[in-house]
């Protein structure tokens, strides 16, 4: 009987499998509570026992639009992949996006020169691709991971800054590409943002910062309330004991 269970992955506890087992769990109590119920009572279990698994739904899917890194635990990636490979990934295919603006660029402003124009035509569309790179670069937000994970020292976090609308959206993506090597919830305690020159570190910011001046869990304050702003170049580091 034990030889069934070699080589089987163990099962992970994840957000999907806590939500599934949720609605299971809700849906079965009010189907036995709406069958032992009479009247407007029993009208009122089967109508939330309706709009509550829609309601669910709607959220889940806004989640899986704006966040869908939640619903995983970094240990879904198995032996397949890594939070490594992740961010390495999401990094390649910002350096993608960048390549693909600079060849477009480039064959715009070549169609658009004559070929009979006494203009250098590969001056003009070096200088358009590098006003292209500068200007997209500048809505980027850029975070080194390397201090704290050596393997991604040459695969910094890249995300748009108009997708984190707050510090907690920044802090989780961030997070979620240092899984393994920081805690949950431990940013303050073993490691902090600061720009990349070294001369500022976000230290308030975070849950515990959050708790103690917002009187909420999470920082829902925007980015530029703390000072970060468009085209940051910022560093993920440890904090010294």
């Amino acid at each position: 009987m034990a030889s069934r269970n070699v080589g089987r992955p163990s099962r992970q506890l994840n957000p999907l499998w806590i939500i599934s087992l949720f609605l299971g769990i809700a849906e079965v109590t009010m189907g036995i509570a709406a069958t032992q119920a009479q009247g407007w009572v029993q009208g009122l279990f089967a109508a939330f026992s309706i709009v509550f698994p829609m309601g669910v739904a709607g959220a889940f899917f806004a989640i899986l639009w704006k966040k869908p890194y939640v619903l995983y635990s970094p240990e879904d990636f198995g032996g397949r992949s890594s939070v490594t490979d992740f961010v390495a990934a999401l990094s390649s295919r910002a350096d993608r996006n960048m390549k693909d603006v600079e060849h477009l660029v480039r064959s715009a402003v070549s169609a658009a020169l004559p070929i009979s124009s006494n203009v250098d035509r590969l001056s003009v569309a070096d200088r358009a691709v590098d006003v292209a790179r500068h200007e997209m670069r500048e809505r980027w937000i850029e975070v080194d991971l390397g201090r704290i994970n050596p393997f991604l020292k040459d695969y910094p976090f890249r995300v748009p800054y108009e997708s984190v609308p707050t510090v907690e959206d920044l802090l989780g993506q961030v997070y979620f590409a240092l899984s393994d090597r920081v805690g949950v919830y431990s940013y303050g305690e073993e490691w902090v943002l600061q720009d990349s020159a070294g001369e500022k570190p976000y230290v308030d910011a975070g849950r515990d910062w959050a708790q103690a001046n917002l009187g909420t869990s999470d920082d829902t304050r925007a980015l530029d309330d703390l000072g970060i702003r468009q085209g940051a170049r910022l560093v993920a580091v440890p904090v010294r004991r």
